[in-house]
């Protein structure tokens, strides 16, 4: 999965084009207004596969590896019904031929601990996490090395307690 490009809904339209590049393409709707009622529901499961078949029900999704499931959820409970959302998310993705970009955690959220309520969304074979590795507000001067390179300390983490990704 070397290079991807993550496409945003308005560059959607550019897909057919950019897949001659050889490199990995994924989709990526902006649903951020609706995921937090979305894992308020009493079944974040459901929500999950829906959103899914809408993906991939997309004109663009021929085209595309993968699509991005939600989107930096920054609530730690949220995160806890995600992984129910996610899972179901990726499973859907896989009957479909393509790829779940699952978790998609900022620099700013989750504890590394709570990889392990994610187990089950890694054992998945068509799914990859999502970690959005930038600078945070104010710029480096601000525990920026920290925080851009933080996934490390995550990768070391999943080394350890022998959390496995496909």
């Amino acid at each position: 999965f070397p290079g991807p490009i993550l496409l945003h809904e308005n560059a959607l339209v550019y897909c057919q084009y950019l897949k001659i590049l050889g490199r990995a393409l994924i989709g990526r709707l902006w649903v951020d207004d609706k995921q937090g009622d979305w894992l308020r529901s009493p079944d974040p499961g459901a929500r999950g596969r829906e959103f899914a078949e809408q993906l991939l029900a997309h004109p663009a999704t021929p085209y595309l590896n993968g699509w991005q499931s939600l989107n930096e959820i920054t609530d730690p409970e949220l995160r806890r019904r995600q992984a129910q959302f996610d899972l179901a998310f990726a499973q859907v993705m896989a009957d479909g031929g393509k790829k779940a970009v699952i978790g998609n955690f900022a620099v700013g959220n989750g504890e590394i601990k709570e990889l392990l309520h994610w187990q089950v969304v890694f054992a998945q074979p068509n799914v990859y996490l999502g970690y959005h590795s930038y600078w945070p507000q104010g710029g480096p001067e601000h525990d920026g090395d920290w925080l851009a390179f933080r996934y490390r300390a995550w990768a070391a983490y999943c080394k350890q307690e022998d959390i496995k990704f496909p």
